[in-house]
């Protein structure tokens, strides 16, 4: 468990973006053995970057596009610089990990990019889905609330789940069509932009009846907030341990929780909050 989280169940109320940041942190730390200046720097980058890729990069033309593309070409090239710092100069277990990734691949720019992954998914991204569990149990009505953390049906895991199915960090993902395809009614060609909605996705009613309450339901009924196949999060499993150990402490503690305030994110691309502040009973 996370000392920070049990101390902030015994309290009033949590500060969750707050409290997300602290674990986050620890979680680095603790995986990677990256140090407090690489935290700073990750955090520093995001807070300038990764906000600044909007909706008008679907366009496909004109000045805001190409004002983009040198955004995100700046924002990669500084990213890069500090990979290949960690890379030249790793800490004991990112250096094991380097070397875990060039033995199966041989190719230092793959392992470039599964480090730039793992830093999204086990920093921003898993600061994020800790808030928009907390978020999700923080909906569900009170009585519910108590069936989860007394009822055995409703495991840490089962539950952690569902608060990803609800709420999931990213909300969808683009790609570029490279064949004639019909998705329902629509026909689609090669070179045609796409968008997977993936909240929209894990919230259809067909698929998941009563979708935004907390169930147990057929684990046949898979979601989408880690992706599928080859586009699968490369951090998937550590999310997910890290999610489930935050919903076992809340279930355990038999708290109520509650929504006091909420601000929500930006970023067009990511659910997240600015604030949240919720009630602890």
């Amino acid at each position: 468990g996370f000392a920070p989280l049990a101390r902030a169940l015994s309290g009033p109320a949590i500060d969750v973006v707050i409290l997300a940041d602290r674990l986050t942190a620890d979680i680095l730390v603790l995986v990677f053995g990256f140090q407090p200046r690489d935290l700073d720097y990750m955090k520093a980058w995001y807070s300038r970057f990764g906000s600044g890729v909007v909706l008008e990069f679907l366009e496909f033309e004109g000045p805001r596009v190409a004002a983009q593309i040198h955004f995100v070409d700046e924002m990669h090239k500084e990213l890069n610089g500090f990979l290949d710092t960690l890379i030249d100069s790793p800490s004991e277990a990112i250096q094991q990990f380097v070397f875990q990734v060039d033995s199966a691949f041989e190719n230092r720019h793959t392992t470039r990019s599964l480090l730039k992954s793992l830093i999204f998914a086990s920093g921003h991204t898993l600061s994020n889905q800790i808030s928009n569990t907390l978020e999700v149990i923080a909906s569900q009505k009170e009585e519910h609330q108590l069936t989860m953390s007394t009822n055995a049906a409703y495991s840490p895991r089962l539950v952690a789940d569902e608060c990803t199915r609800i709420r999931p960090v990213f909300r969808g993902s683009h790609r570029v069509a490279t064949k004639d395809i019909l998705i329902g009614d629509i026909e689609v060609g090669p070179g045609d932009y796409l968008v997977t909605w993936n909240t929209s996705a894990n919230l259809d009613e067909t698929t998941f009846p009563n979708p935004e309450v907390i169930q147990v339901r057929d684990r046949q009924m898979r979601h989408l907030s880690f992706g599928r196949g080859i586009h699968r999060c490369v951090g998937a499993a550590l999310g997910s341990s890290v999610i489930t150990t935050v919903v076992a402490q809340v279930l355990r503690s038999q708290t109520r929780l509650s929504i006091e305030t909420a601000v929500p994110g930006k970023d067009p691309w990511m659910d997240s909050f600015e604030a949240l502040r919720i009630n602890v009973q």
